[in-house]
């Protein structure tokens, strides 16, 4: 093989050329099945959108701690399918995680706002 700049003879599996160092045919061959092995990688949807509920559920989370737990149940699907997907993992700890306060959060909340008033009810 010859390289296509400078015309030295070189070895048929080389890269780079070692008398210019430009890049041979090889090297664009090598690339391009790294680009294809990134575009197709899976995607682990139910991690983002566990993610993006549990962040919801600290404005929502009033609605009866309900946005919490769907964020929490999701989050723990897409963490048993991170090992599938090979992907997601960090956003799925991530879900699980802003998702258990958010509900500790709303659930003290609720405790709190219903607590007084049986109190009272009971006192009177």
């Amino acid at each position: 093989m010859f390289c296509t700049h400078c015309g030295a003879e070189i070895d048929n599996r080389a890269v780079i050329c070692p008398h210019c160092g430009c890049a041979t045919e090889n090297y664009y061959r090598q690339a391009q099945p790294h680009a294809e092995q990134r575009e197709n990688k899976p995607v682990n949807i139910l991690a983002i959108v566990g993610m993006v509920l549990g962040i919801l559920s600290f404005w929502l989370g009033f609605l009866y701690c309900v946005l919490p737990i769907v964020a929490l149940i999701l989050s723990i699907c897409s963490f048993k399918k991170v090992k599938q997907l090979n992907s997601g993992r960090g956003f799925a700890i991530a879900g699980l995680v802003t998702s258990i306060i958010s509900l500790c959060i709303w659930l003290f909340a609720w405790i709190m706002a219903i607590l007084p008033n049986s109190a009272i009810t009971i006192i009177y």
